[in-house]
């Protein structure tokens, strides 16, 4: 686990999310819309869980040294995505 905080809300910088090796991050609800985070699994797991509506506008993902940016949607559950910038690399 790293020293930087897992969730950071900046008004310079804005949200973040952080899941470093050993982290992981679920958010778990009926509906989610999220806009302009940055999301940064680097040996983590971020992991997103919706049963009814996921909405992801201007976002930044980023996964790398096998970390994880994972949505599950439900069956019968919609998401839109747009916008968004999303690199993986090992």
């Amino acid at each position: 686990m790293s020293d930087e905080p897992v969730l950071k809300i900046s008004s310079s910088e804005g949200i973040i999310i952080n899941a470093r090796k050993g982290d992981k991050v679920v958010f778990n609800a009926d509906r989610i819309f999220i806009k302009g985070v940055k999301q940064d699994a680097t040996g983590g797991e971020i992991l997103f869980k919706v049963s009814t509506e996921f909405i992801q506008k201007n976002n930044e993902v980023s996964s790398s040294n096998g970390g994880k940016a994972i949505t599950e949607i439900a069956n019968g559950g919609s998401a839109i995505l747009r916008r968004n910038i999303i690199r993986n690399s090992e």
